[in-house]
């Protein structure tokens, strides 16, 4: 698989994919495709316009210069293809508090371990993959904290929501670089694919080396328990509510708030993501931090009401 830079000042890269090479445009306006069609025309490339993208398909590239796959983060729309829809830059993170949270420090600590022992596998001659599943209540920071890792790890980051096929998993092994690939709410594979097909990718016969998974989910209890065997899930963790420490650190990062003991004894038992709207409600509203609480807790009761009976929608379909 080979990848190409198109200027040194354009920082975008795409895979060389046979027979020729696809390069995606955004635009602002019509002023402005009309340009880049116009500017595209000059090199005799074909485009087509697709889903608010410009994609020009390079007929010659022997102009262009292969070069080595940059760390980022790969959001592939489909993992049947072997190039990302796009290459997406992450956002600052605004959870530095997640990193106190005992379960993901010691995920951080597996990383580490495993990044830096990859003799041991070489020696047992066994792949040298990991994967873990991260579990818990919607909220929690499951979500943000794989953000933050995808920022700051030195790795290439890809996000996919089905299986990736075997042609997939060959060109990502022809990659010396530690991978990371993330599946998003996994109880939504089991919708697309057969119980074999699902554990033919766990088992690791097909699965890519040098990388480390993440599957996650609020819904543990609709996963099979002989998914998680060791082999096909190596290790899972469960992410629960922050503890007091964590609630009052979070406040004080987050908004340089000063949390007093009544405010902690009542954000007891919220997600992260709860806290964060405790606080914006508790500044809106000009009321205090228990009657925010008390918010929030009747938002949750409007959809265990209104909404616990629904069918959950499937990721999958996005």
């Amino acid at each position: 698989m080979s990848w190409y830079k198109f200027s040194d000042n354009e920082e975008i890269f795409y895979a060389s994919r046979s027979p020729r090479l696809k390069k995606y445009h955004g635009f602002q306006n019509s002023d402005e495709l009309i340009e880049k069609i116009a500017i595209i025309n000059e090199g005799n490339n074909d485009f087509e316009v697709k889903n608010n993208l410009l994609i020009e398909y390079y007929n010659d590239i022997s102009s262009l210069t292969p070069v080595e796959i940059p760390n980022g983060v790969y959001m592939y729309k489909c993992a049947t293809s072997a190039q990302p829809e796009k290459l997406v830059s992450m956002q600052v993170r605004d959870d530095r508090v997640l990193e106190l949270l005992p379960e993901l420090k010691k995920i951080s600590d597996e990383i580490t371990w495993f990044r830096n022992n990859r003799e041991v596998y070489e020696k047992a001659q066994t792949r040298y993959a990991r994967s873990f599943m991260i579990y818990g209540p919607p909220g929690t920071g499951k979500s943000s904290w794989l953000r933050g890792l995808a920022r700051d790890i030195d790795a290439i980051v890809i996000y996919l929501n089905d299986i990736p096929t075997e042609s997939f998993i060959s060109q990502l092994n022809q990659i010396d670089k530690l991978k990371i690939i993330i599946f998003e709410e996994f109880v939504t594979l089991f919708e697309d694919y057969t119980l074999s097909t699902i554990l033919q990718f766990l088992d690791g016969e097909f699965s890519p080396t040098n990388c480390i998974s993440f599957v996650t989910t609020n819904h543990p209890e609709k996963i099979p328990e002989n998914v998680i065997r060791c082999g096909r899930v190596d290790q899972f963790y469960r992410i629960g509510y922050p503890d007091k420490e964590v609630r009052k650190k979070y406040f004080k990062e987050m908004f340089d708030y000063d949390a007093s003991e009544d405010d902690l004894k009542h954000t007891a038992n919220l997600a992260v993501a709860d806290l964060k709207e405790v606080y914006l409600v508790f500044l809106q509203r000009n009321i205090t931090i228990p009657d925010a609480v008390k918010v929030i807790k009747e938002r949750h009761d409007l959809i265990r009401k209104d909404f616990g009976r629904t069918r959950e929608i499937s990721l999958s379909t996005y």
